[in-house]
């Protein structure tokens, strides 16, 4: 009876722990998706950026042929154009520190996917135990209502004996009385 406390306590528990897995693995199928997201919109910036760039470079060319008197205007964009190609490498950088991230992420999942297969097989394994120990059980139990029907008919017969005895004690006391 203990021991079958016990395994129902130990199943709650890895019922409960097995909750708690599936619940992590979805907020980080959550983050996954999110961080993908945002690599998309870096990758998407990072084109448009260097399409502002080559806009630039061809603009500055133009500028150059055309306007060679506006030379101040000229180191304002080549300043912007220093801070583009700035942002372009910490973007980058990002973009490198994401990818390494993401490959994590995707290790940690597998690592989660691969323990969750082993709590799922060890808690069939502990299911089919309980079946068993639940069958062993009934048959104990069945085996018990036999011997407990079986010394009520004990118990019943004696009861009869007694009665009788009585009955021939109390006849043997009237006999002896009689001499």
């Amino acid at each position: 009876k203990s021991e079958l406390r016990d395994i129902k306590s130990e199943l709650r528990d890895i019922k409960s722990e097995l909750r708690d897995i599936k619940s992590e693995l979805r907020d980080i199928k959550s983050e996954l998706r999110d961080i993908k997201s945002e690599l998309r919109d870096i990758k998407s910036e990072l084109r448009d950026i260097k399409s502002e760039l080559r806009d630039i470079k061809s603009e500055l060319r133009d500028i150059k042929s055309e306007l060679r008197d506006i030379k101040s205007e000229l180191r304002d964009i080549k300043s912007e154009l220093r801070d583009i190609k700035s942002e372009l490498r910490d973007i980058k950088s990002e973009l490198r520190d994401i990818k390494s991230e993401l490959r994590d992420i995707k290790s940690e999942l597998r690592d989660i996917k691969s323990e969750l297969r082993d709590i799922k097989s060890e808690l069939r394994d502990i299911k089919s135990e309980l079946r068993d120990i639940k069958s062993e059980l009934r048959d104990i139990k069945s085996e018990l209502r036999d011997i407990k029907s079986e010394l009520r008919d004990i118990k019943s017969e004696l009861g009869d004996i007694k009665s009788e005895l009585g009955d021939i004690k109390s006849e043997l006391r009237l006999d002896i009385s009689h001499f």
